[in-house]
């Protein structure tokens, strides 16, 4: 488990390489912050890590471009 106790944030998580690569951290013991601009996105790919990797993902939408919005998120990861 190369990031047991880590907690990773994963932008873009909310489809294709940006899901398999939330998908990969939690496999290795991550918890994840999956992130996408759309929260429909974020919700399903964090709940389907959960069903594997109980507590390991949640959902956070965010516009990455809206640096009012990252500081947001990264303030509720971090809580």
């Amino acid at each position: 488990m190369l990031f047991e106790d880590k907690t990773v944030i994963v932008t873009g998580a909310g489809r294709n390489i940006g899901e398999g690569i939330a998908r990969a951290f939690a496999d290795e013991g991550a918890r994840v912050a999956v992130v996408d601009l759309i929260a429909e996105r974020t919700d399903g790919v964090a709940g389907s890590i959960a069903e594997a990797h109980p507590a390991a993902a949640a959902g956070f939408a965010c516009d990455v471009t809206d640096s009012g919005q990252v500081q947001r998120m990264v303030d509720a990861v971090v809580k």
